[in-house]
């Protein structure tokens, strides 16, 4: 739903039937791969993740990693039932330092502290938690901001990475989101700093 997302609901990608997905799993362990990746759209939203992670894990694929908002991962039993099943890294996006920020710019009210939390219960889990912070028109003057707001809440425990958008799909529709790199790149370098 975020407005600057460059995933739609037509990516070749987003498969229905559990047994395809399963299959699937299987077929890539058979090749040799070591990580299997779940994304979307917001893979949380499937009843069967739990069940895609343990055949992961069963096949013998040592990394399993969830692409998420976190929304539905806020309270700790939902996160231990994902890494009971094997859940071992997160890309958790979280595009804002506050909530009043989030809301802007994901268009969505009271999910900025359920997506906070989730990275906190993930991160007491024992999952390698990277927080993706998708930056934008709106909020790249606030990099330093997020980052200070990362480490206070979590101390270096949880990673960090800043992506540009990806101008397909709904960011085509706004592209006014997409910032010039030349712009973004002094709030950037402090915030790395």
């Amino acid at each position: 739903d975020c407005i600057f997302c460059s995933v739609n609901e037509t990516a070749r990608n987003a498969w229905t039937d559990p047994g395809v997905i399963h299959r699937a799993i299987a077929r890539a362990a058979r090749r040799g791969s070591t990580r299997v990746n779940f994304t979307g759209g917001e893979p949380t939203l499937s009843s069967q993740l739990p069940a895609y992670i343990a055949t992961a894990r069963r096949c013998g694929i040592p990394e399993v990693d969830l692409c998420t908002n976190g929304v539905l991962l806020d309270t700790a039993p939902k996160v231990d039932r994902l890494v009971r099943a094997g859940l071992t890294h997160a890309f958790v996006s979280l595009h804002a330092h506050d909530e009043a920020l989030s809301r802007l710019t994901t268009l969505k009210e009271n999910d900025f502290e359920r997506t906070v939390r989730s990275v906190g219960h993930l991160l007491d889990a024992g999952v390698v938690v990277t927080v993706n912070h998708v930056v934008n028109t709106r909020n790249y003057r606030y990099l330093t901001r997020f980052v200070e707001f990362l480490h206070a809440r979590f101390g270096g425990r949880a990673l960090v990475t800043f992506s540009f958008i990806t101008p397909q799909y709904k960011a085509l529709e706004n592209f006014h989101l997409v910032p010039r790199i030349a712009e973004v790149v002094p709030y950037l370098k402090r915030a790395a700093w």
